[in-house]
This record gives C-alpha cells, structure tokens and sequence, in this order.
C-alpha cells in the first residue's frame, strides 16, 4: 500500500489481493494513515494494481467511508474487479472508474488555449478540454465539474453537458458536447449588433441561476469564503471605518442558492441559432461553484466590467484598466480567438453597457435614480475586490491611491447591498 497526500487529497495505492487473510491489517494501515491527514477533504484509491478484492476487503472500503464519511473514489478498475464491484452493488456506493482510456489531440484543431488548459475540437459533436496539471487534484476537480454539470442540468441550468473524462499527453481531458458558440467576450467583438440583447438575457440568466436550489449538493460555504476574501482587507482600514465591513460581513442573509464562482466574460457561451432564433447562453467551467448569497457573483462581474466604474472616469484608475485592458487584447488572442484583428478596444467600449444591462435586467429597474442607487451599491462592492495594501510610491501607487479613498468614501453604502431587489 502506498498513501500520499497533496491539496487535501490522500491518495491511496492498493495491489495485490484484498480478503480475509490481509483485511484486519489493511485496515489498521488505512485508519493510521488517515488520521495523519485530519484535513483531507477527499479519499482516491488507485486499484489498479488490485487483483482480487473478496467481501472482507469490501467491508475495509466500507469502513472507511462510514468512518469518514466521505464517499470514496476507487479509479483504474480492472475488468475483474469491476466485476465484483457491479456485483456487489458497490458502483452505486461509491465512486468507480475503469482505466481511462487515451485519447490523441490534433493540435491544429485547438479552439481555445489558456494557462492550466486547452479546449480541442474532436469531431462534429464533441470537443475535448485538457488540463495541463496530472495531479490528482486536476482529476478531483473535474470530478466535482461532471457531477455538478449533471446536477444542475436536471434543474433547468443551461450549462455544457461532461461525456468522459480521459488521458490525453498533455495531461487529463473531459470530453463535452460541441458548443458551436464564442464566449461572451469574444462576442463583443464579432457581434456588437447584438449585445443589448445578449448582456440583458444573460442578467436573466444570471438571476435564475441565483434562485436554484442546491441545498442538497453539499457545495463549499460562498459566504464563508467571501468573509476572508474581503476580510483580509481590514488591517489597512482605518479604524473608525473598520465596523462598515464587519457590520456587513455579519449580515449576508443565508441562501441555499446556486452561486457560480468565476463568472467572468469567458465563462459564459453564446450561440447564435442558424435558424434566426434569438441566441441562447450557457454557463461553463462551474467547478468553482458554491452555495450562498448571490452577491459574491457580483464581485467577479464587476470586475468583468471594471471599466463601467463612473466614479474613475479619467483618472489613473481608468487609464490602467484601460492599459491593462487592450495589453489583453494584444497579448492574449487565446481569450479572443483571432476575430479580436481589426476591433482593438471593443472590451473597453462596452464595459459600461455591459454593467448597466446587467444590473437592469437582474435587478429589473428601468427608472434612473433607482439604477444609480443599484449602481453605486454593486461599484463599492465589486471595489472590495480591487483593494490590496500598496505601495504609493510604486508605479500603480496614484491609481491605487484614487481607488482607496473612493472606497473609503463611500464605505457606508456596503450597508445597504442587501437591501436590493434579490
């Protein structure tokens, strides 16, 4: 037996034969190395070099995960093993695979390149997303990505459907159904005529999303984790204006809700229909989903659409978003695609419109001063994701500097956040 950890994850080697002989001291070997690791958050057990397991051996698994009670991961089954798995009923209690099955890319029909992937068309049908990481923490998260996918598909969530998951020689691979669509990003570029449609339906979206029970799918605390996201701002707060973010920390109002985790402009698609029908959105990349208070989405939105911020319009806050802004265009074609030629800017030009249909179509507001009172609300929100401790003598001090004190200003208006139209 061979146990290693890493990100939370043990990973458990079992070979040889597993039955009554061997079963007592098997078990004895996994409760002490588990208790070693009282943070693991997930249990892999590599058979694959496992030849027989007999009923003991079962009740060894079975301990495990009552005693854990997580639900274990048994990969690289052989096709006698699995046998005895399917027969036993244990492929409904625990997570079972065979050995993946690999899968030659053609690199020349990559679609999409980024730091950790790369999406590759397959055939007509179907393309291939391939993570670059072959640690088991890559195949945990795209565990977590086929099972929530599957989920909120049942519950009317538009999102792409996960095939099979694969080896590939750059590293793991899910094979997804063919999107024949760009992402939201790329479609600012390719379709302007379109974006009010397009930036209003996915408010919509955007909102049913956040109204989707998921109670019951165990997801990560999104509150939680946006208490130490924002929370490690205090220390440069000054103390008179520390109670406004702990008041609202204190206040996020619990929701069971389905929040999305990234959604960020390349993580939304857009299809256009050939047969004229208005085009449809899906959410992709949803590993990252959690449970809790809409709001946290919003962070990630705004941050999308920084440039949308009136309270910076020409100043050095704006005019580094704006740098930052078309280097991504210049330096980045896999983010556009190569439709980007020829439309530098488009990204900073619709910014603001972006903004404004999403919070009008969310918050379903057409009279202006409600708008500004929506707007002033999210801009300080989506602020607390920018504020870092700097330096005012560096480069980006000045714009730093204008960003601080305006979030400082208007600190008191984090207050009245979850006063809006939830």
């Amino acid at each position: 037996m061979n146990i290693q950890y890493k990100d939370k994850i043990l990973n458990i080697s079992l070979s040889g034969r597993l039955t009554a002989e061997n079963s007592g001291e098997v078990l004895c070997e996994l409760r002490n190395g588990i208790k070693e690791y009282p943070d693991a958050s997930g249990f892999y057990f590599d058979i694959k070099e496992l030849t027989y397991i007999s009923s003991a051996g079962l009740r060894v698994l079975l301990t495990i995960q009552k005693e854990t009670g997580i639900k274990l991961h048994l990969t690289n089954a052989s096709d006698e093993v699995m046998d005895i798995l399917e027969t036993t009923g244990f492929t409904q209690l625990m997570y079972v695979s065979r050995p993946l099955r690999n899968v030659k890319i053609d690199k020349d029909n990559e679609i999409g390149h980024g730091r950790f992937g790369a999406v590759y068309r397959l055939d007509k049908e179907r393309v291939i997303k391939v993570c670059f990481d072959k640690g088991t923490s890559t195949l945990v998260k795209i565990d977590r990505d086929r099972e929530i996918s599957r989920e909120l598909f049942k519950r009317g969530v538009p999102t792409a459907i996960p095939f099979d998951v694969v080896m590939t020689e750059e590293g793991y691979g899910v094979i997804y159904e063919m999107i024949n669509g760009q992402t939201l990003r790329q479609y600012i570029y390719t379709h302007p005529e379109k974006l009010d449609f397009v930036f209003s339906k996915v408010a919509r979206m955007v909102k049913k999303l956040h109204q989707t029970d998921v109670s019951d799918l165990k997801l990560p605390d999104a509150d939680e984790i946006l208490k130490k996201q924002i929370g490690m701002i205090l220390p440069i707060i000054p103390d008179d204006k520390k109670f406004y973010i702990t008041e609202f920390l204190d206040n996020i109002p619990k929701r069971s809700t389905l929040v999305h985790g990234d959604l960020n402009l390349g993580n939304v698609m857009i299809i256009d229909r050939e047969n004229g029908s208005e085009p449809e959105a899906v959410f992709i990349d949803i590993a990252d989903s959690m449970c809790g208070h809409p709001v946290f989405d919003f962070m990630t939105v705004y941050l999308s659409a920084s440039l949308a911020d009136r309270a910076f319009s020409g100043t050095p806050v704006e005019e580094m978003s704006v740098e930052v802004a078309l280097k991504k265009e210049e330096n980045s074609r896999e983010l556009f695609g190569e439709e980007v030629a020829g439309k530098r800017g488009s990204l900073i030009e619709q910014s603001g419109n972006y903004w404004r249909k999403m919070l009008t179509g969310y918050f379903e507001t057409a009279d202006e001063k409600e708008y500004d009172a929506v707007d002033a609300c999210l801009c300080e929100l989506g602020r607390s994701a920018l504020i870092r401790p700097y330096d005012k003598n560096s480069k980006d001090g000045v714009a730093m500097d204008i960003l601080f004190n305006t979030y400082l200003d208007n600190l008191g208006l984090l207050g009245k956040v979850f006063d809006l139209n939830w």
